[in-house]
């Protein structure tokens, strides 16, 4: 084996144990829900679960990542019921282990095998080693599949959609990418714009857009026909209705204001003038042209970058969506500092999400989850949300704690996490901002 092969050796371990340590649990509880409604409703029916049964089973995606997850579960079943009967031979408690990991792992296969080919495929199209590696231990890389969030999937069609059509020159191929890409999650529209840019001549930009409206509405006609007012409700105006949550600029008065629903209520009337002033000011400063890639690949990377801040609702893993292009203009047209920029504004973007879980759960106090206006237990969202024996390690630590002189001061932290939010984000967005300067001062690439 090569140097090049264990460099990429390592890298897909060190990917496979972040995969296998831990998820959201508050998303994968969700997740496993869709399971279940699909036994009792069937698949086609799966967005009446969230009437019928309550929040906790809504299904607030598009169909395809349900399907793909739907179907996971059923193979993972398999899997370990063939795994049990190999673990009856060995230490119960190393066979609790053994299962735990594996099924966590498996059933990570939508995120960690996407991510997998992805960096793959970079590497490979582009001829540069250091795509893959990067991609594969990327902070966004890390988050998405540490998570279990579907950006990843997001993130490899919309890359293939940019190959087909600037490596493979088949722009039928790639809107049918870009319809994928949507079709795990409807934002992903707005790239739309670049590529049209890239294409230049209106009637065939026209026609990529036909094709690309077709087979999302194709894909999505048995679901939305079938129940319209439900995937409505679902897909769309759960999500409109949300209000700023994590990294989001406009998060930053209604913290400080400790949400105020006046504040919340000017806010929703705003954002979506400010979001689209970001992306055409964006558009006017990198001013693309028809067949530049590089500039192209900016714009994508500009938008997604404008996307994870200035959006209402703005994740850390919402960083994957646009980090592959990033990494190309880093490596293919010589721009390394944006693969070292782009990684420091993830990381600093996934700080205010982690403070925010992990002093109200070393606080022993609630949080609020603020898509459901609600308040749930911190530490049983993040022991659960860790693989053994990493859950029973912070169990420890939460109990000395709990009796310890620590304790008032994480408790004083807690009450003024609003304060910490809200400079968190300036911070993040200022690199945001820099980011973006860095990205209009290369145009010319």
């Amino acid at each position: 084996m090569s140097a090049l092969d264990r460099r990429l050796a390592i890298a897909i371990a060190v990917l496979l144990l972040v995969a296998v340590i831990g998820w959201n649990w508050y998303d994968v509880k969700i997740f496993l829900n869709w399971v279940l409604a699909a036994k009792q409703l069937s698949i086609v029916k799966i967005y009446e679960a969230y009437e019928l049964y309550g929040p906790q089973f809504r299904a607030v995606y598009p169909p395809l990542p349900i399907l793909i997850f739907v179907a996971t579960d059923s193979f993972v079943d398999d899997m370990l019921s063939s795994l049990s009967k190999v673990c009856s031979y060995i230490s119960s408690n190393i066979a609790h282990i053994l299962i735990t990991y594996s099924y966590r792992l498996l059933l990570k296969i939508p995120v960690v095998i996407p991510t997998i080919v992805l960096a793959i495929i970079l590497a490979r199209i582009y001829r540069k080693r250091e795509l893959a590696y990067w991609l594969l231990l990327g902070v966004p890389t890390l988050i998405t599949v540490g998570t279990y969030q579907f950006d990843s999937l997001l993130a490899l069609f919309l890359a293939l959609s940019v190959i087909a059509l600037t490596k493979w020159g088949r722009p039928r191929l790639s809107a049918l990418f870009l319809a994928l890409a949507t079709l795990t999650k409807p934002i992903a529209a707005v790239f739309y714009i670049p590529i049209a840019t890239y294409i230049g001549r209106r009637r065939e930009a026209l026609g990529y857009l036909a094709l690309f409206t077709a087979v999302s509405l194709a894909f999505i006609a048995p679901f939305a026909l079938l129940e319209p007012k439900a995937f409505i409700e679902n897909v769309l105006e759960f999500h409109m209705g949300r209000p700023p949550q994590y990294l989001s600029i406009w998060n930053v008065p209604v913290l400080l204001t400790m949400r105020n629903p006046t504040v919340v209520s000017i806010v929703d009337k705003l954002w979506v003038l400010g979001y689209a002033l970001a992306i055409a000011l964006a558009i006017a400063l990198l001013k693309p042209r028809p067949g530049d890639e590089g500039r192209m690949l900016a714009l994508i990377v500009a938008i997604g970058v404008v996307t994870t801040f200035v959006n209402k609702v703005v994740n850390p893993n919402y960083l994957m969506w646009v980090y592959p292009e990033a990494l190309i203009l880093a490596f293919v047209y010589g721009r390394r500092a944006l693969a070292k920029l782009y990684n420091i504004y993830a990381a600093i973007g996934v700080t205010w999400p982690a403070i925010y879980v992990t002093i109200p759960a070393l606080a022993g106090a609630p949080m609020y989850v603020e898509e459901v206006r609600n308040y749930i237990s911190a530490r049983r969202l993040l022991l659960k949300s860790l693989s053994p024996p990493l859950n029973k390690t912070f169990e420890t630590i939460f109990r000395s704690l709990d009796s310890s002189e620590i304790h008032s001061y994480t408790l004083s932290l807690y009450h003024h996490l609003y304060i910490v939010g809200a400079i968190l984000i300036c911070v993040y967005a200022s690199i945001g901002l820099y980011l973006l300067r860095e990205l209009v001062r290369g145009r010319g690439v």
